[in-house]
């Protein structure tokens, strides 16, 4: 019992330290689409997805490019309002 105190407290103590992406995952959505998935490294991150329209294909290509730093040819910026972080977009 003491054990898993000091186990516990030990744990609040560490920082949680940076998120890093780690990889992206790309999943089909049923009913069109896909969903972005963002893995980050060490187990204090949860990952965070990214659900997009069938129609919003340009939009998951420039959000896909922009995380992996990829560079994006002919000036296509991503708008913010694309991402809807786990779940899907009304």
């Amino acid at each position: 019992m003491a054990k898993a105190a000091i186990v516990e407290a030990a744990a609040e103590k560490m920082p949680k330290g940076k998120k890093v992406l780690a990889h992206l995952e790309i999943h089909p959505r049923m009913g069109g689409g896909h969903t972005v998935r963002h893995v980050y490294a060490g187990y204090q991150h949860e990952p965070k997805e990214y659900s997009f329209k069938e129609s919003e294909g340009k939009k998951a290509v420039a959000h896909i490019a922009r995380h992996a730093g990829l560079p994006m040819g002919g000036g296509a910026e991503e708008p913010e309002e694309a991402e809807t972080a786990g779940g899907e977009e009304e």
